[in-house]
């Protein structure tokens, strides 16, 4: 770069150092600069080509570049040092700038360059330039002590803290540790069992190696016989199962070869709802099997506490892990055929609510009151799921999880599949002598106390005959089945009539059961007890003959003038609607040779045959949990739970409850309303029978269809009508037959004699 160029950038460089002293650190600069910025400029314009000048510029610009950037570098604690030879440096200047304008008036250029290049001038400025070093000097080792001052008395500030928490860091230190171990040795532990889950490496366990806990449940099974305990294991910290299998002297051989059977059996087999081997212990005087899993659960248990949404979704994944089980070892094992005398093993569930079972010890399980079966090819469920419909149970099952959406319309879904699960669990009533409650009566279940209905009239019934044809028979509304029984007194017959399944029943029942619970239970009508509902219904008839047949009974005899028949008259049951009790009184009448009526007693007097009679009513009951969560599940699905259910029912067209006020005997709407429903007289049944049906004797025996066999009767003739009748026949048959005997008797004698 050219001397001009070089006494150019310092002017510029002063004048900018001149503006920058405007601001803080340095506003004393200021002055200095300007001054420098002056007396450059007079040597640019005196100094062409002249190297002794441009060394001044260059000494000058030198100067003020030092300060600057020391104060810049250091903040006010430097620039307090530069203030003195800066204020000077500034005097010296200014006095400089005077005599340069006093020369410059009075003498030529060439006089003003030999001003500017005495060694007064010069020498003042390397004076200023010399102390402007020497301070940056003395500021930096006074710095750079006072730096080292600042070092030494923070380590040691912070040596004094270090060591006063020195134990509190040890501490520390060793706590980490201590759970890093533990880490470690559970990701170990985890690590060995995951290792045995699924890679099918069992532990080899002595006994010494297991604590025995207390029973997991006192269920016990015929054939081998074990009992399931929780345990701890010495080389696992976490709680097990442990099945140890019991024998005796004279069942050792078939107990331990039962025993290794199972054992390698399970473990090869891998899947959610197969109990998983932990260890086996293969001594003779401990033969056991530990389970993995710290939790089992009955399934009474689980269930009773499930919500009614988790009702049924439960219920819907247990059919799909059935399905997933069966699936399953359809592809990897041969189930065994332990035949009918072993007893169900119960499906436990593990803290997780999944099932669990154990194939090879049991192919027979229970499930609450239902039971499952389990084999390579299927799965069938027994009274688990109960088919109200003909569709099939998966397509039902699929149907039910789509329907678990919250939609308004989707609520007669999830009641579809609470009633097929109820269903399976009822229980039935037998009245062998009292009139049964008709479907639809909600009872206590201790004393079977009638508190509440779902209104419906009963007026059809299905009727079915077991004989020498087997006939299933609907009957018409309010009408009866005339049906033979050719062979009475050899043959057994079996009759039963019972009421449709009515849908509505189960519905309303499901929709307003919690409703009706919380009414009587604030009228003090009953005790807090759970409610049963009746919802089927059904009267039962056996026909059969004595154990010694009597070949000389008058309706078998050749004196018989004809052959004599016995036919019975199935007739729709009547319902008493104050009482809502159903008479069976009339259900079974009896006639000879198709017109006269006959009683039981001369029945079995006359052809020489047993008659039983029985009644059976279905009960449904309602978990209380289930019971008590159906509000907040119609709630769900957008109904009003303040409706108690009634807005459900109109919505889906159901037939709405009512509770029995016992002060008054009148049904009343679980609102309050006195149901305008009249009371319905016994006689009234059978009053309103328009039509009745017959079976031909020749077309039965030669095994015609239903419709040939049977055909229609003229229309009931009046009670009393009919009761006068029968007396008279009865009478008239009454002498006969004593008649006839005394001859047949005469003869008999008379012949031997």
């Amino acid at each position: 770069m050219s001397g001009d160029s070089n006494i150019g950038a310092w002017i510029q460089f002063a004048k900018l150092t001149a503006a920058a002293g405007e601001m803080a650190p340095f506003p004393y600069i200021k002055g200095v600069a300007g001054c420098i910025a002056s007396i450059l400029e007079v040597i640019e314009l005196a100094g062409k080509n002249n190297e002794d000048l441009q060394d001044l510029a260059e000494s000058i610009g030198t100067t003020i570049r030092i300060i600057k950037e020391t104060v810049q570098a250091h903040g006010d604690t430097s620039a307090t040092c530069f203030h003195d030879v800066c204020m000077e440096l500034q005097a010296y200047l200014e006095s400089l700038i005077a005599e340069i304008n006093t020369t410059r008036c009075n003498l030529k250029s060439k006089r003003i360059t030999r001003f500017l290049k005495t060694k007064k001038v010069s020498g003042a400025i390397d004076g200023y330039k010399q102390r402007v070093n020497n301070i940056k000097a003395d500021f930096l080792v006074l710095v750079t002590t006072d730096a080292r001052h600042a070092i030494s008395e923070m380590r040691d500030a912070l040596s004094t803290t270090v060591q006063s928490q020195a134990h509190c860091i040890r501490g520390e230190i060793r706590s980490l540790g201590d759970i890093q171990k533990e880490n470690v040795a559970q990701i170990c532990e985890k690590l060995q069992d995951l290792k045995g889950d699924h890679k099918g490496q069992v532990r080899e366990l002595s006994q010494w190696e297991i604590y025995v806990g207390r029973a997991v449940s006192p269920w016990h099974r015929f054939g081998p016989v074990y009992e399931d305990r929780y345990c701890t294991v010495e080389s696992s910290s976490s709680a097990k199962i442990i099945r140890v299998y019991q024998h005796s002297h004279h069942n050792k051989e078939v107990i331990l070869k039962q025993f290794n059977d199972d054992a390698d059996a399970l473990i090869n087999i891998k899947h959610p709802n197969i109990a998983q081997i932990f260890g086996i212990c293969r001594s003779p005087n401990f033969p056991a099997i530990i389970f993995h899993g710290t939790t089992q659960i009955s399934f009474y248990d689980y269930e009773s506490n499930l919500t009614a949404k988790q009702f049924v979704r439960f219920y819907i994944q247990l059919f799909y892990d059935l399905e997933s089980v069966t699936e399953y070892l359809s592809r990897h094992y041969t189930l065994p055929d332990l035949g009918g005398l072993v007893n169900p093993s119960p499906i436990q569930l593990n803290e997780h609510g999944q099932i669990v079972m154990t194939p090879t010890v049991s192919n027979l399980y229970g499930i609450g009151v239902s039971f499952v079966y389990i084999s390579d090819i299927l799965w069938n469920h027994i009274n688990l799921w109960v088919s109200l419909t003909r569709e099939p149970l998966l397509s039902q099952i699929n149907r039910w999880s789509s329907s678990l959406t919250l939609q308004k319309d989707n609520l007669c879904n999830v009641y579809d599949a609470i009633k097929h699960i109820i269903w399976s669990k009822h229980s039935s009533l037998f009245h062998p002598q009292n009139q049964p409650y008709a479907p639809g009566s909600v009872l206590t279940s201790s004393r079977g106390t009638l508190v509440g209905r779902v209104q419906a009239r009963l007026d059809k019934w299905e009727v079915y005959w077991e004989g020498h044809t087997i006939l299933s028979l609907p009957s018409t509304n309010n009408g009866s089945v005339m049906v033979p029984l050719p062979y009475a007194g050899t043959l057994s017959y079996y009759a039963e009539i019972q009421s449709h399944s009515f849908d509505g029943i189960l519905n309303s029942w499901i929709a307003q059961a919690s409703q009706l619970q919380s009414c009587i239970h604030s009228r003090d009508h009953v005790d807090d007890d759970e409610l049963l509902l009746i919802d089927k219904i059904h009267f039962s008839l056996s026909v059969i003959p004595e154990e010694r047949y009597d070949p000389f009974r008058l309706c078998n005899t050749f004196m018989a003038e004809d052959h004599h028949t016995l036919s019975l008259l199935i007739s729709t049951p009547s319902i008493d609607y104050q009482t809502n009790k159903v008479s069976w009184q009339a259900v079974f009448t009896w006639f000879y040779d198709g017109d006269s009526e006959m009683s039981s007693v001369e029945v079995e007097e006359v052809f020489g045959v047993k008659l039983s009679t029985w009644e059976v009513s279905w009960r449904q009951p309602f978990s209380k949990m289930v019971l008590t969560t159906i509000p907040k599940l119609n709630a769900d699905y957008r109904f009003n739970p303040a409706c108690g259910g009634a807005d459900v029912c109109e919505y889906f067209g159901w037939p709405l409850m009512e509770i029995l006020d016992i002060s008054t005997g009148d049904w009343m709407p679980l609102n309050g309303t006195v149901s305008k429903l009249a009371s319905v007289n016994l006689d009234d049944g059978h009053c309103s029978l328009s039509k009745k049906t017959t079976s031909s004797l020749g077309n039965a025996l030669e095994g015609a269809h239903v419709d040939e066999v049977l055909t229609e009767m003229e229309n009931a003739t009046p009670v009393q009508t009919r009761d006068l009748k029968m007396s008279h026949g009865s009478l008239v048959f009454i002498v006969m037959f004593t008649a006839i005997s005394t001859i047949l008797l005469s003869f008999v004698i008379q012949t031997y004699v």
